[in-house]
Order: C-alpha cells, then structure tokens, then sequence
C-alpha cells in the first residue's frame, strides 16, 4: 500500500500536469482567444437587433394595439402571445432540416417584414392583428435558431463566457427600444419602421455568419 508522501507526490505531479490545459484561453493561445473574441462580436449585433426588435414590441403590443385604435387589446395581445406556438413548433420541425443560420435569416427578414405590414396597415385592426401575430411567430423561430447557433459556435472552456457577452448585448437592445419605442409611441409607422429596419439588419447580418453549426459536433478546446 502506497505511502502518505507517495500519493502526495502523484497527486503534485497530476496536478502540474494539468495545470497548461486549466490557463485561461487568453493566456494559454492568444490567437484563438481573438478569434473568438471577433466571432462573438459577430454574434453581438445579431442579439442586439433580435433582442431590439422582439422584446420592444412584445413589450409595448397593448400599447401599440391602443394606439391604432383596436377594440379588445387583451384579446388581440393574447392572439398575439399564441404565436409563440406555431414559432416553436417550425422551430422544432426545421432547425436541422434548413439549418441554424437559414431559419434565423427567414426568421428575422420575415418579422422584419410582418412590421411593415403593421406599419401600413394600422387602419385595418385586423391587418394589424395578423401582422402583429406573424411577427411574433417569426421572432421566435429566429431566436430558437440563434440560441443554438450561440452555443454550439463556441468550445466548451469559453462557452459559458461568450454566452453571458451575448445574453448582456441582448439585455442593452431590448432596454434601448424602451427608450427609442417611448419616443416614437405617437406615431406608431415611424416606430415600426425602425423596428422593421432592425430586424432586417440583423436577418442580413445572419445570412452572412461565417460559421453554420448544423450537424457539426462540439468542440472543448481550440488549439
């Protein structure tokens, strides 16, 4: 049976053995640091603008609803939540048949789109109603896209870090339509406007991501 100071010793040799493969990314490979450093200020814009675009509508729909002058806003705000429904389920069905970066792309242009025709169509409730809902569906399917491209487009040693960056930048665009939104609340086609515009920046922005990881596997480390 191995001595106290014998299994001291393979336990201070294991450990320093192990130490290259704990160092921070940074400090162990600049270069793949900066490599995912620059591909996650990629990802950044995409979260800003989705996080912009579907966070500020679903934040101010009543109010917006109001605004156009529908009758039952909370029944047409509880039509526009059930969109979240058909979002998830041509999520589930087509994510690995079309590919990450595809549907985020579809996802955001097409709810980029859906605001335009709520922009144009204030006048007709139920034009707005099933823009508003279209919109919604769009935004979710675009959001289950990126969520996984997020994380798998990064290793295991730095994933949980990159995906706090991505979730803040999300956090700073839904807090700036509040404020853009609260601006542009009296005129309702300016407001949606800009949301559309957004959401058609960050479709474009999807379309050209360098790196689509449907059907890749997962990487630990970056060499």
């Amino acid at each position: 049976m191995p001595s106290n100071e014998a299994v001291l010793q393979g336990y201070l040799i294991q450990r320093k053995a192990a130490t290259p493969a704990q160092l921070p990314l940074h400090k162990k490979n600049p270069l793949a640091y900066s490599y995912c450093l620059a591909r996650n200020c990629f990802r950044e814009f995409i979260w800003f603008t989705l996080s912009f675009g579907s966070y500020g509508i679903s934040t101010w729909i009543t109010v917006l609803f109001e605004d156009v002058g529908i009758g039952n806003v909370y029944a047409s705000a509880f039509i526009f939540a059930l969109a979240n429904l058909p979002g998830n389920i041509v999520s589930i069905l087509y994510v690995e048949q079309i590919g990450r970066r595809r549907l985020l792309y579809y996802g955001m242009l097409l709810a980029g789109v859906s605001t335009i025709g709520f922009a144009v169509g204030t006048s007709v409730p139920a034009l707005v109603v099933i823009c508003a809902t279209l919109f919604n569906a769009f935004s979710v399917a675009g959001w289950n896209a990126l969520d996984c491209m997020s994380v798998e487009n990064f290793p295991t040693e730095i994933r949980t870090s990159a995906m706090g960056v991505l979730a803040a930048s999300g956090r700073i665009g839904a807090i700036s339509a509040q404020f853009v939104n609260g601006s542009l609340e009296e005129n309702v086609p300016v407001l949606l406007f800009v949301t559309s515009g957004c959401m058609i920046m960050g479709g474009i922005g999807a379309k050209y991501t360098p790196v689509d990881t449907s059907g890749a596997a997962l990487v630990d480390h970056i060499d």
